[in-house]
């Protein structure tokens, strides 16, 4: 059909939702840069948070961050509409992880705290 797909929308809003950020335009800590303690071991990575800001595992409600975006609403219905989460399973928050080369984090549980379900979705990645 020669239109960009979905998954190609999201990724060049995400693009340049992380220029936005880079350039300080996103409100309060919408973005997280990599922490340059981080950054000489190539651990971590950059972050987009929507809707709620979590550091170090937690919820930190008095954190600014920008609300969850129509082009993540969006998401969210496709989710739904797939089957994935139910309507009162609704995700209100998202965080956007961009991994380079390399990069990595610690394996870790998240906060029991957190309101389940997680959902995952990859773009970008090789998946067997």
């Amino acid at each position: 059909s020669g239109s960009p797909s979905e998954h190609d929308v999201l990724v060049a809003w995400i693009r340049d939702a992380l220029e936005r950020g880079r350039a300080g335009e996103l409100p309060g800590n919408t973005y997280a840069p990599i922490p340059e303690k981080w950054r000489v071991r190539n651990q971590s990575r950059e972050m987009l948070q929507f809707g709620t800001y979590t550091h170090s595992n937690r919820v930190e409600t008095h954190v600014p961050v920008a609300p969850l975006p129509a082009e993540l609403e969006a998401v969210v219905d496709t989710l739904i509409a797939r089957g994935c989460v139910t309507p009162s399973q609704r995700p209100d928050s998202c965080t956007v992880n961009l991994y380079g080369p390399g990069q990595w984090i610690p394996p870790h549980i998240d906060n029991p705290a957190f309101d389940r379900p997680f959902v995952t979705v990859s773009l970008c990645s090789e998946q067997s």
